[in-house]
């Protein structure tokens, strides 16, 4: 159970980051070094939470 905790709670905070760099208008290596998370890190939750069909 407590995993799946985890889980949501890194799901919404990357959510937060991936509309925060979509607002602050920069790049995304520029964004993730200011914010101070991890650059492979963003794309990958940006593949895992904007699946293509």
């Amino acid at each position: 159970m407590k995993q799946a905790r985890n889980k949501q709670i890194g799901s919404a905070r990357w959510r937060e980051y991936i509309a925060a760099q979509v607002q602050s208008r920069q790049s995304i290596t520029a964004y993730c070094r200011a914010a101070g998370v991890s650059e492979s890190g963003f794309y990958q939750w940006c593949k895992r939470l904007n699946p293509l069909p």
